[in-house]
């Protein structure tokens, strides 16, 4: 066998290998050394309609746009990629990613937050927000964007634990509750 019918082949498969560990790794050393804020809030659950003389939560006021937000709440801990209904999660317009959450080989990504109201075209998305999503292997982390107006508020995905840790958290965290 020729030496070049061995190189090329297998330099393709080095390249893949080494491609391969500095993703996942790169994506294991940013979360460990990551500081973020936890939100633990029952009510931003997708399956918790917003109760009649409750204070309906408002994110511009919680959310700031240099900081990672993780979410943990019993039932989910991820941002619902789904439209949420109209007075739910603890608010009256609930926010989502419009779009799928990345693998862990992705690395940090941009994806597109939606805010619904009624009669909102295209695809109930009447306000959008830039946001950023890291997948840490067990859990995700998001830099949000704060909302333009009240009563909007990031909503959690119910039922979506395939990707929860039950090991300590790695990097440093600071815990809010609405």
């Amino acid at each position: 066998m020729a030496l070049s019918q061995w190189f090329l082949p297998n330099l393709v498969l080095i390249y893949y290998i080494f491609v391969t560990l500095i993703n996942y790794g790169g994506t294991r050393n940013i979360c460990k050394n990551l500081n973020y804020t936890t939100i633990r809030d029952e009510r931003r659950s997708t399956s918790k309609p917003t109760q009649a003389g409750n204070i309906l939560l408002c994110d511009r006021s919680v959310i700031q746009e240099s900081i990672w937000y993780r979410f943990e709440i019993a039932n989910g801990n991820q941002l619902a990629t789904t439209r949420p209904k109209i007075n739910h999660c603890g608010t009256y317009s609930p926010i989502w990613i419009n779009g799928s959450h990345p693998t862990v080989a992705d690395g940090k990504v941009f994806r597109k937050a939606c805010a619904f109201l009624p009669f909102s075209l295209p695809h109930g998305c009447a306000y959008s927000y830039k946001i950023t999503v890291l997948n840490c292997s067990g859990f995700y982390v998001y830099r949000l964007k704060p909302p333009d107006h009240c009563y909007l508020a990031y909503c959690i995905a119910s039922n979506q634990t395939s990707n929860r840790t039950t090991s300590p958290p790695p990097g440093k965290s600071r815990f809010i509750k609405c």
